[in-house]
């Protein structure tokens, strides 16, 4: 499959504002508490205007941060522990518009379902003082070709 992706935009530095806000203790308006025990707490919220919903993970872990970053994004390993995962691969080589973005094309099989396509926008960044990364992913606008077509 030869893919194409036309991306309309990248995560810029204003897009982290609302996890700064989560870290410093701010939710934010329209935040639920979805689940919650004492080292995880997700939050969620319905995007105003839409049937999306936003979800918000902290967490602390018992191990190396390190590790648990490399599992949270590598895309070959979620090939792996992911059975539903059929394909995950970046498809903007380099970061768009010089943010470190980079789009991701994640294919998936799910029960009972047809195939799901997805590209999502991913931004990283990583305070070393207080050992904190950032994730931000976003849907991406995309456009695909498959062989044989025009």
């Amino acid at each position: 499959m030869e893919q194409g992706v036309a991306v309309d935009d990248a995560i810029h530095d204003d897009d982290f504002d609302d996890c700064d806000a989560l870290l410093d203790g701010r939710v934010g308006e329209g935040w639920q508490s979805f689940f919650s025990n004492s080292d995880v707490n997700v939050r969620r919220r319905v995007t105003q205007g839409s049937s999306l919903t936003e979800f918000r993970l902290d967490a602390r872990v018992n191990f190396p941060v390190q590790l648990y970053f490399e599992m949270l994004t590598c895309l070959e390993y979620r090939k792996h522990h992911d059975k539903f995962t059929v394909e995950i691969c970046k498809v903007q080589p380099g970061a768009l518009d010089g943010t470190d973005t980079e789009a991701i094309y994640w294919r998936l099989r799910l029960p009972l379902l047809a195939d799901r396509d997805y590209v999502y926008l991913r931004r990283i960044t990583y305070e070393k003082a207080t050992q904190t990364y950032r994730i931000v992913s976003l849907a991406a606008s995309h456009s695909f070709r498959f062989r044989g077509q025009e």
